[in-house]
């Protein structure tokens, strides 16, 4: 359940830093444009929340990445 919530809470992110982009793009924020700073704080706040989807599927779903494993084994 909170996997699921993790993972669409990443599209949002994903469709708010592009929309953020631009519409601000013209706004200035400490000397850089908003759009950079959606872009600044939005990828490392995905690449976050993909590794968190990672890990909580490594720990708490561990045949997954079983599978997951022997998927990229076969020939």
């Amino acid at each position: 359940m909170i996997r699921s919530w993790i993972t669409l809470i990443r599209v949002l992110l994903v469709i708010a830093i592009i929309i953020i982009a631009e519409i601000f793009e013209e706004h200035e924020l400490l000397n850089l444009s908003v759009s950079v700073w959606a872009i600044v704080v939005g990828f490392p706040t995905f690449l976050l929340l993909s590794v968190s989807i990672i890990q909580g599927d490594k720990r708490f779903a561990p045949d997954l990445e079983e599978k997951r494993r022997k998927q990229i084994d076969k020939p």
